[in-house]
């Protein structure tokens, strides 16, 4: 920006304005927002996040089918086989994902039976799909074994007449999957059994058509996985030259981002707003504990994000927007004479392209060395069991409400006031460790988390407009949702 539209721009916000706050109330506040962000560590820190599964038992159940679908055509030879097994992995990592994705459900259940808030058939399920991905990773013995301490003694039996010949030989007549159907084992898993089953009574056949319709879902799957895939590398590539020439601009305009009010105000403000944020969500947690008919509360939930946003939606027209700027909202490029579509777009896409590029990079390095995130890390299971009325609203939330006001927050408060004390990468970099400490993820979530925190606040550095990381967060957003709602729903 040129020392004339830096004047230009004085011109129209005026003087920084000083904090009408009084320093022992926004201290207070600030000792208030640290009390309720440490519940909420405290809380994630160190606990399983199949914890915060409303149903972890069928969701688990959902991913491991899926997955081992998709999974039973990674195996396929030629250039095309060698990218997805190096894109998805093997069948054989899959099935020990699987397993562990299986053990950890497992677990959460029987802590829930113990406490009641599960039933013992429930329990029972979960461990004879554990038995059946034992049988398919090759440990049939220890399968064997897992089966004599389900719960569910018919299905156990049934288990171990697919999979012990001497115990289908000593019961011919039989019927075990339709013992296991009645227990509940769905889909890849109940299929593989009759495969087994089949084979084993050499009617082979019959069980390579149950392959092969195993297959034709699979199918399916990939084919959804690898269309979002393609969008993104099309999306990345399209991004590539039009984010160098981005950075390239971001290093010439660093420092010339002009906030319109002072650090303390906006420190002020900042307090505030997420300590009426956060607490919206702590109240109402502990109200869904402890009511005994909390269904009431869903709209809260539904429309939470927006709910929640409103203190901060009026404290920034009531103490941080200019008296004589053209519109409440014009400092984060919201005005009329700001929508300059072309260039907005323009960097709208090399931002998303850039932490596409990033997100994607650290999530493959982190999967190549073992270090992935949790399965049920930000999982939201309304986009697997939702109703539709439920999808479309927990969607509008993900790609309107969900970007337009962390934009909002991150970067156009704690990142604009950041940049009164700091230049542009620093402050960037401090609001985007702030954007990532708040998500309660895992170090790998937590680092994809920051980069894209990153990148929003350059867009906004560069743009003048908070517009480029909204239309970025929101198609970033949009990935996931159809990531969950085409594969797994």
């Amino acid at each position: 920006m040129t020392e004339t539209s830096e004047d230009a721009r004085a011109t129209t916000y005026g003087a920084k304005r000083p904090t009408p706050f009084l320093p022992v109330i926004t201290g207070l506040y600030a000792v208030a927002w640290v009390l309720v962000m440490l519940q909420g560590w405290g809380a994630r820190i160190g606990s399983d996040p199949t914890t915060w599964l409303y149903d972890p038992a069928s969701t688990a159940a959902r991913i491991v089918n899926r997955d081992l679908e998709l999974a039973e055509l990674l195996d396929q030879e030629g250039a095309l086989g060698d990218l997805r097994r190096a894109l998805y992995g093997t069948r054989e990592e899959a099935l020990d994902y699987a397993l562990a994705l299986q053990r950890d459900a497992v677990h959460e259940v029987k802590a829930r039976v113990e406490t009641g808030y599960e039933t013992a058939e429930q329990l029972a399920r979960c461990e004879l799909r554990v038995a059946v991905l034992l049988a398919e990773t090759g440990a049939v013995d220890e399968a064997i074994a897992h089966a004599q301490t389900i719960g569910d003694a018919e299905a156990a039996a049934a288990f171990r007449a697919i999979y012990d010949v001497a115990e289908r030989k000593a019961s011919p007549n039989v019927e075990p999957l339709e013992r296991l159907a009645e227990a509940g084992l769905e889909d890849w898993l109940l299929e593989r059994a009759g495969v087994h089953l089949l084979e084993n009574s050499s009617k082979h056949d019959e069980a390579l058509e149950i392959a092969k319709q195993v297959e034709r879902r699979g199918a399916r799957w990939l084919r959804r996985v690898d269309g979002l895939n393609a969008a993104n590398a099309v999306l990345i590539l399209l991004g590539i030259g039009i984010g160098i020439a981005w950075l390239r601009g971001a290093r010439e305009g660093a420092g010339g981002l002009s906030v319109p009010w002072s650090a303390s105000l906006g420190f002020a403000v900042i307090v505030r707003a997420d300590f009426w944020n956060r607490l919206y969500f702590v109240v109402l947690a502990h109200a869904g504990e402890t009511l005994e008919d909390p269904t009431w509360l869903s709209p809260f939930y539904t429309w939470g994000t927006l709910l929640a946003s409103l203190p901060m939606l009026w404290l920034i027209l009531r103490h941080l927007t200019p008296r004589n700027a053209e519109g409440g909202l014009s400092f984060f490029g919201a005005a009329r004479a700001h929508l300059r579509l072309r260039p907005l777009l323009a960097i709208a896409l090399a931002a998303l392209a850039i932490d596409l590029l990033g997100t994607t990079a650290l999530g493959w390095a982190s999967w190549a060395v073992g270090f992935e995130g949790h399965w049920a890390e930000g999982l939201d299971e309304t986009l697997i069991w939702g109703s539709m009325r439920e999808l479309i609203e927990t969607v509008v939330d993900y790609v309107v409400w969900t970007p337009l006001f962390e934009e909002l927050m991150f970067r156009g408060l704690v990142y604009a006031t950041l940049r009164t004390r700091l230049r542009a990468v620093p402050a960037a970099v401090s609001s985007a460790v702030f954007f990532s400490a708040i998500h309660f993820y895992s170090l790998p979530g937590f680092l994809m988390t920051f980069w894209s925190g990153f990148v929003w606040a350059l867009a906004f550095e560069r743009a003048r407009s908070l517009l480029p990381g909204i239309v970025a967060h929101s198609i970033y957003n949009w990935f996931f949702v159809l990531g969950v709602t085409l594969v797994y729903r």
